[in-house]
């Protein structure tokens, strides 16, 4: 488990910060656990990624792209899934494929929803 150095809300004392995200009820989901000397400890989770920690995944885990091949279903799909609006959707007509980049975590996620919609994709890292 990847880990960060944090500053202790209680003692001010840099500790250890043990993070990563997962995939819970089709969603990502984001942890992080600690435990400081001063007996403060924290085991938090959310839906909500802070962005240091989401680059630090990134950084270490490499950049992931998601290439939707089945343009006019990949529309719906985020106008009905994601609320796309109109004019976000007449902006991704224009491009000739439709991409998605993030954490290895974050692009499962996403396919393994367009899967289920019958959606064409390719999921690789970038970087």
């Amino acid at each position: 488990m990847p880990f960060l150095k944090y500053e202790c809300p209680m003692c001010k004392k840099i500790i250890k910060v043990n993070y990563n995200q997962t995939i819970s009820r089709g969603e990502v989901l984001f942890f992080m656990q600690y435990n400081c000397e001063c007996g403060f400890s924290s085991d938090e989770d959310s839906t909500i990624i802070p962005e240091k920690f989401r680059d630090e995944i990134i950084q270490e885990s490499g950049l992931w792209q998601l290439k939707c091949y089945d343009k006019i279903k990949c529309l719906k799909f985020l106008r009905q899934k994601y609320l796309y609006s109109m004019e976000k959707i007449k902006e991704l007509k224009k491009v000739e494929l439709i991409t998605f980049e993030g954490t290895a975590t974050e692009m499962k996620a996403l396919g393994n929803k367009m899967e289920k919609e019958g959606i064409k994709l390719i999921i690789e890292r970038i970087e």
